[in-house]
C-alpha cells in the first residue's frame, strides 16, 4: 500500500507484507522518502498493515533491517517485533525480528528459515 502525505495525498513511500520465497510466514516491508521519516507514516502504516486480516491470518510476521537502521529497529519494536538475530540474505548480513500475533511462539525454529 502506498503512504500518502496527510496534506497532498502524495505517495511518499509504501509499506505492506510480503511473501519472500525464503521465508514460511510473511515479513512487513516498508521504505519512505527521506524527508517524511521520523513523522510517524511508517507507524502509522504498518500499524494499518498489522491489523488487517491477511496479518492477522498468520501466526507469525517476521521483517527484516539492516542491523544499523536504528530508526527500523526502534519502529519494529514499537510495533510488538522481538529480535529473532542476524541472517544472510543475499549475502548480505540483517537483522531478522519476529512478532507473534497472540501465540507464544518465540523459538527460531518457527520463523521459518532454514
Amino acid at each position: 500500500m502506498g503512504i500518502e502525505e496527510k496534506h497532498s495525498g502524495k505517495v511518499v513511500g509504501l509499506c505492506g507484507l510480503l511473501q519472500r520465497d525464503y521465508f514460511e510466514f510473511p515479513d512487513l516491508g516498508f521504505a519512505l522518502l527521506p524527508q517524511f521519516r521520523g513523522l510517524g507514516y511508517v507507524f502509522a502504516a504498518a500499524q494499518m498493515t498489522l491489523e488487517s486480516r491477511l496479518a492477522k491470518a498468520n501466526k507469525i510476521i517476521l521483517a527484516t533491517t539492516l542491523p544499523n537502521n536504528i530508526a527500523s529497529i526502534k519502529t519494529l519494536r514499537k510495533l510488538g517485533f522481538d529480535s529473532v538475530g542476524d541472517i544472510e540474505v543475499h549475502a548480505e548480513r540483517v537483522k531478522l525480528m519476529m512478532r507473534t500475533n497472540g501465540y507464544s511462539a518465540r523459538a527460531s525454529s518457527e520463523s521459518g528459515i532454514q
